[in-house]
């Protein structure tokens, strides 16, 4: 207990031991019995004392004493032969009464005692427990008022330092950005998100300014070429990693494994982002063991065929190239047009060559090529018949076979999962739908992305990688995939609601998707080594050059087989 609390008690007690010494001194004496007599004559007397007369009886007295109200005054005449009686019989009352209350008073003012000083410990405990009680809300409230003090200088501190900078900046020049740019030939809604993703990264930092800039389709990738051996090209483009392995032995590109394994600037979680495929044998597979390219999306060839007119002829959805044939066959007799055509006619030819036994694509170790077979050239033969025959096309009239699909030139072709926004048939003609492409054993697996360029500039490259780090991150790459089309390549993208959302819808998009995933099982890439985009490009001219009647298909391959070797070997 405190002092004070002892303090108080002291005091308390102090008073109750007045009080009875008080109550005592003024205590008056118990009234006498009276005994009846006749009135004595009246006598003055003037000598004796006055006294208090008491106007209760006393508490304890004799029960058989007769008990009488005692006059309010003192009488001024008394018999004198009486008063020694009187004082002779008061007294042994008087003594008796004093013995009998003595112990009384004495356990009644302990009894007070104790229960004042109860009182008091009571009242000082809860008094203590007030108290602290008080300090604790104090100490509380000041906290809470330092912790509201302490928020308001820090926002006055941050309006000052903002308004600081502010004056600082009208009146010195801003710091020199490092700039990159970007080459694109997307249209519509990918280009609409493309320009959001850039405006969105410029507005988030103050280093790095990326520059968007539109290209044609025609000539695209010799314009990069040209542009690039010359210094002057752009920072990044989009396309597959056969089109980076091109440019690994010339030293034209950025190798992005410096940043995304950095401590301060790298990309979290990286490893293991990416199925192994598609890590290691794109991201990871060029020749110079650096990191040329990222995917930003992943697609494959899709059949778009026209509904309407599969319904009316009762053709079913080809599974293999035999129906794919026979369908062709009935929609040129009935309707007079070509059955099928295809944007990349490339990937079909390696869909072909891949799926055929004993053949392969690049030997990797003896750089030459694989498919220089007789069974890839009877495939080949079969394709080029095709085309003369009308039933197959090799050309678009366009940039893509979505415009000849839309004018009802073509009865079906085969693209990617991304061109699914860009089919709108004229005049709503038809309806149209999409299927998986015949694929029995090997699927190409499109997987599309940033490559980035160097200058012999580490902030211009720095930039671009930034740019590339934002644009796969993951809310942003869930809405490019869902921009083009396509399905996300990395684990983080896959874990957003938003993508969890995009493919689970029931729309035609996610019909797209469905077609594309239900070949995923047989889906592979092929090497990314220097001259993979040159045997790319063969492949292609072989074909439309045997088409076109320009060379058989014995000489058109023979010549594709000869410049891809060439190539590989560095020729």
């Amino acid at each position: 207990m405190s002092k004070k609390t002892w303090s108080t008690i002291l005091v308390v007690v102090l008073v109750v031991a007045a009080a009875v010494g008080i109550y005592f001194a003024t205590k008056p004496a118990p009234a006498a019995p009276v005994e009846a007599s006749p009135t004595p004559e009246a006598v003055v007397v003037t000598d004796v004392p006055a006294t208090e007369v008491p106007t209760e009886a006393p508490t304890e007295t004799p029960t058989e004493v007769p008990v009488t109200e005692a006059p309010t005054k003192a009488p001024t005449e008394v018999p004198v032969t009486a008063a020694p009686a009187a004082e002779a019989s008061e007294a042994p009352v008087v003594a008796a009464a004093e013995a009998s209350e003595a112990p009384v008073v004495a356990a009644a003012v302990a009894a007070a005692v104790d229960e004042v000083k109860e009182t008091v410990e009571t009242a000082a405990a809860a008094t203590e427990e007030k108290v602290e009680e008080v300090t604790a809300a104090a100490e509380e409230k000041v906290e809470e008022v330092a912790a509201a003090a302490e928020a308001k200088v820090e926002e006055v501190a941050a309006a000052a330092e903002a308004k600081v900078e502010e004056a600082v900046a009208q009146v010195m020049p801003a710091a020199d950005k490092a700039k990159a740019a970007i080459w694109h030939t997307f249209t519509k809604g990918q280009e609409e998100f493309l320009a959001k993703a850039v405006a969105g990264f410029n507005a988030s930092q103050d280093k790095y300014e990326i520059e968007l800039l539109s290209q044609p389709y025609d000539g695209f990738l010799d314009s990069v070429k040209n542009s690039v051996i010359a210094g002057v090209g752009p920072d990044i483009i989009f396309n597959y990693a056969s089109e980076a392995a091109s440019y690994v032995k010339g030293g034209y590109l950025a190798d992005l494994s410096q940043y995304i394994y950095d401590e301060e600037i790298g990309i979290e979680g990286f490893e293991g982002s990416l199925v192994d495929g598609v890590m290691n044998g794109e991201v990871k597979a060029f020749e110079d063991g650096g990191i040329h390219y990222l995917p930003a999306y992943t697609t494959g060839p899709i059949l778009f065929y026209n509904k309407t007119l599969f319904d009316e002829l009762k053709i079913a959805v080809p599974t293999t190239w035999e129906e794919m044939e026979a369908a062709a066959k009935t929609i040129k007799e009935q309707k007079g047009i070509a059955a099928l055509g295809c944007d990349s006619l490339t990937d079909l030819v390696q869909m072909f060559i891949m799926e055929t036994p004993g053949a392969g694509y690049i030997d990797v170790a003896n750089k030459a090529v694989l498919f220089d077979t007789p069974e890839v050239r009877a495939k080949i033969q079969w394709l080029v018949d095709m085309v003369k025959n009308g039933y197959f096309l090799v050309k678009s009239t366009g940039n893509y076979f979505s415009e000849d699909f839309n004018a009802g030139i073509v009865a079906s072709y085969i693209g990617s999962s991304a061109g699914y926004p860009y089919i709108t048939p004229a005049d709503g003609k038809f309806e149209f739908a999409m299927a998986p492409v015949p694929a029995a054993t090997w699927y190409p697996s499109w997987n599309r992305g940033p490559i980035v360029f160097y200058y012999k500039d580490d902030a211009r490259a720095q930039a671009a990688y930034e740019f590339v780090k934002y644009f796969i991150s993951a809310d942003v790459n869930a809405g490019w995939v869902e921009a083009v089309t396509a399905l996300a390549p990395y684990s983080w993208t896959k874990e957003t609601d938003a993508y969890k959302a995009y493919v689970a819808q029931d729309t035609l998009a996610a019909q797209a998707l469905n077609a594309v995933a239900e070949n995923l099982d047989v889906a592979g890439s092929l090497p990314a080594v220097e001259g993979a985009n040159v045997v790319r490009n063969a492949l292609k001219a072989a074909i439309e050059k045997a088409a076109l009647g320009d060379m058989t298909v014995d000489e058109a391959w023979t010549e594709a087989v000869t410049v891809s070797n060439a190539a590989l070997q560095g020729k």
